[in-house]
């Protein structure tokens, strides 16, 4: 639903930080199988562990595959809560401290 109507998926949960690294970007819409398509993705997971492709749907990256699944799988989780407190009010971000407290986090296991 997010990719479909390019709207970035908002990081609301620490989880969300943590693993993802901060909001689902939404990357330009390219052609299937092109490279202009591998070469946009590929500006947005720098920082990140996921991006969605506008009309096509998610990318997420990890030090393994399964780590890259359990993103996958965090990310289609987080965007369902959204769309349901979407439905019943406004959504309420994190605290910017604690944006800033989990951020090394993300880097840490992204190196790792």
């Amino acid at each position: 639903m997010f990719a479909v109507t390019h709207q970035p998926i908002p990081c609301v949960i620490e989880e969300f930080d943590i693993y993802v690294g901060g909001d689902v970007p939404v990357a330009d819409y390219r052609l299937t199988g092109s490279d202009e398509l591998g070469e946009e993705v590929s500006r947005w997971v720098g920082d990140r562990g996921a991006v969605l492709m506008a009309n096509h749907g998610l990318l997420t990256v990890g030090a393994t595959p399964e780590a890259a699944m359990k993103v996958a799988s965090l990310v289609e989780r987080t965007a369902e809560i959204i769309w349901g407190a979407r439905q019943i009010g406004d959504l309420v971000p994190l605290p910017e401290e604690t944006m800033e407290q989990f951020a090394p986090i993300y880097k840490l296991m992204r190196n790792t």
